[in-house]
């Protein structure tokens, strides 16, 4: 019989979780869909506090910042279209008002640090090799709907990504 399939024993490769976990997750939009299935499930744990991220970059960026613990800063955010956005951060975060936009950020950085701190489990799911680069050369993790001319768009090496 031909197999079509290879049977990959799941049980040996990822540990069980339970209640005493604190887990932290980021990532993509799967990283939001299995971190509320855990949230029903009552598992301890944050999801995504830059919101969404789908680059391996960002979310590098995401944990160091976390790590640290160091707050956003006004001069971190950028005006487009009558919102301020941080570049780091998903567009749920973008406000008229820019003291609004710093507190939803910094109080969600404190809750992701304590999280990584305490953390027994993180999860993280990619979404994309591709990075968009600003003028300055830095990688941003949205480009808050301006236009494509301000970014350079490449994708990245395996090398990169490990």
């Amino acid at each position: 019989m031909i197999k079509l399939a290879t049977a990959v024993d799941i049980a040996s490769i990822v540990p069980p979780l339970d209640y005493d976990d604190k887990l932290l997750i980021l990532g993509s939009c799967f990283a939001d869909n299995i971190g509320k299935r855990m949230r029903r499930a009552k598992l301890p744990c944050v999801v995504n506090p830059f919101g969404t991220l789908y680059n391996p970059v960002s979310i590098a960026a995401c944990l160091n910042r976390l790590k640290s613990g160091k707050l956003f800063t006004s001069d971190e955010l950028i005006e487009y279209g009558g919102l301020w956005h941080s570049p780091l951060h998903h567009g749920k975060f973008s406000n008229s008002d820019k003291q609004e936009v710093l507190n939803a950020i910094n109080a969600e950085l404190a809750t992701g640090a304590k999280q990584l701190e305490k953390a027994t489990c993180l999860i993280i799911t990619f979404g994309s090799a591709y990075i968009y680069c600003d003028a300055d050369g830095k990688v941003v993790a949205n480009c808050h709907k301006m236009p494509e001319r301000n970014f350079i768009r490449r994708r990245l090496t395996v090398d990169e990504i490990v």
